[in-house]
């Protein structure tokens, strides 16, 4: 492994270790176990988060008396019935202003899996977010087994075995990607560059796919630029930066990188589930940010 390697490596594992000091599932140092290429999502994760939290739709969608090779064929089923849902545009329901479709409408609404000879399934949101009041105690214990999930160099082409530095998953369905890059051997562009070039959507690619991930990150110890669609090199990455008393970029850190702010503040668990809850305040197609 050579110096330039070492150097990202270290960086990749302070950044998920500082992640899982602030309530994040890191297993195994972030192997991606368990993850599925194809689907472009933790399967147990979303299976635990329906099955515990709708036994009863669950039972409409994988009986009880389902074992061996048949259980697995009805996870299946219902796995693949989610990327589908996963793969509708987003929009916005005028009566309710809540998203429907896509992975917003998933997160927040939900959806139903109807199938032949069995009555529908209607799962609720696959997400819960902590209440304002915090005496809802059920709905507190529901945000609280949520499973946030940090992984590392996760493979993101079926045909290939190109990785991604880090995906962060919701209840086994990805919502931010990473690509890291340290500034005493890359620059952030060069993360922007690789998004662009060898990133680009396809089939054989469904996590890169636009509107699957809610967030693509370019990470470098000095800056940080995102962009919420990949679409080869039209992708518009825009600064995601503090400022520096005026000037662009970020102020020094004492205490590590310049862009520690990133996964300490606004990854960190508290403030990415909020973060997450107002997302679905933005319509659609429209960019800016929340007054």
């Amino acid at each position: 492994m050579s110096h330039a390697q070492l150097l990202e490596r270290e960086f990749e594992e302070n950044l998920c270790a500082e992640l899982a000091e602030r309530g994040w599932l890191y297993e195994d140092d972030g192997k991606p176990m368990g993850w599925d290429v194809g689907l472009a999502m933790v399967p147990a994760d979303a299976l635990h988060w329906l099955a515990t939290q709708y036994p009863d739709e669950y039972e409409k969608a994988v009986p009880g008396d389902l074992v061996g090779e048949q259980r697995a064929a009805a996870e299946r089923k219902l796995l693949e019935h989610i990327t589908k849902e996963l793969a509708k545009a987003t929009r916005m329901d005028p009566t309710t202003g809540h998203p429907v479709g896509g992975l917003l409408g998933v997160l927040r609404k939900g959806f139903s899996f109807a199938q032949i000879g069995r009555p529908a399934a209607k799962f609720g949101a696959m997400m819960e977010f902590p209440p304002a009041n915090p005496n809802l105690t059920e709905v507190v214990e529901a945000a609280d087994s949520v499973r946030l999930r940090i992984l590392r160099q996760v493979r993101f082409d079926t045909k290939t075995n190109e990785s991604i530095d880090i995906v962060l998953l919701a209840n086994g369905l990805p919502v931010v990607t990473m690509e890291l890059k340290t500034d005493n051997t890359q620059t952030v562009n060069h993360a922007i560059r690789q998004y662009k070039e060898d990133r680009k959507p396809g089939r054989s690619r469904p996590l890169l796919t636009p509107g699957r991930a809610l967030v693509h990150f370019a990470v470098s110890n000095d800056l940080v630029y995102m962009t919420t669609k990949l679409q080869g090199g039209d992708t518009v990455f825009l600064p995601f930066n503090q400022g520096n008393h005026g000037h662009e970029g970020n102020p020094p850190s004492g205490t590590g990188s310049s862009t520690n702010y990133l996964w300490r503040e606004i990854l960190a668990r508290p403030t990415f589930m909020r973060i997450l809850k107002d997302f679905a305040l933005f319509e659609p197609g429209k960019s800016g940010k929340k007054a």
